[in-house]
């Protein structure tokens, strides 16, 4: 292999180790946010059922406070029995003690359901603290894993960045410029090998002769899409040879 082809090839590897590391890099931040998603999703999901359970609670003391009310208006109907002169208003009177117990009665059916839907609330809120407690400390422990490796790809960077600087430094302008406008048109590679008597690249079959001038140790310019053809380990001069 030609020598400017083997350094635009070395810088064609570095690039590509460099783009792993970005990438990796750039990934940190997104599982990072995936699981913060999820402690908040939990931390909403745990207020909800704490809310549940006040409201249950709220609603209870409601409830007790009404029948405290009807209990009371009952011993004032009763009082009132005492003075009351005609059948007629005593037996009203009755009627409304009979409909004021009855919502008494009501009501400790309901206060009874309710507390019964208290225990199931509180361990709803129990159930979603542990899970909230527990993707907190996944998170944690993920974040400084994830922060260590950063750090290490912060070192792998710059090692790479500083490797390139030199390696780009010793490429022909005229082959570093073209390498350039490759990378900006979104091409990873612009030194190819050989796929079976074609481009690497663009897959264009190669005139015979200038397969074997490459597999002799020359660089082939496709003319399709400008990639600098060579041969490789994995060259061949046509398919399944």
């Amino acid at each position: 292999m030609e020598e400017p082809i083997k350094r635009l090839l070395l810088l064609q590897e570095t690039d590509r180790k460099l783009d792993r590391v970005k990438a990796d890099m750039e990934a940190i931040p997104r599982e990072l946010q995936v699981h913060r998603r999820e402690i908040e999703e939990h931390r909403l999901r745990f207020r909800g059922v704490e809310e549940a359970l006040e409201s249950n609670r709220a609603g209870q003391e409601a409830l007790k406070a009404e029948q405290q009310e009807l209990r009371s208006r009952v011993a004032e109907y009763r009082t009132r029995l005492l003075s009351i002169k005609t059948n007629d208003e005593y037996r009203a009177m009755l009627k409304q003690i009979d409909y004021a117990l009855g919502k008494v009665d009501d009501m400790d059916t309901a206060l009874l359901e309710a507390m019964e839907a208290e225990d199931e609330a509180r361990a709803e809120v129990e159930k979603a603290g542990r899970e909230l407690e527990r993707y907190e400390r996944r998170y944690e422990a993920r974040k400084e894993m994830l922060e260590g490796k950063a750090a290490q790809l912060e070192t792998e960077l710059s090692a790479l960045e500083a490797e390139r600087e030199v390696v780009a430094s010793s490429i022909d302008v005229r082959y570093y410029r073209k390498y350039r406008q490759a990378r900006r048109s979104g091409r990873p590679e612009i030194v190819v090998g050989l796929r079976g008597g074609a481009c690497g690249g663009c897959l264009t079959n190669v005139p015979p002769q200038n397969g074997v001038d490459i597999k002799g140790g020359n660089t082939f310019l496709c003319p399709m899409c400008g990639s600098f053809v060579v041969w490789t380990e994995d060259s061949s001069l046509a398919g399944g040879r």
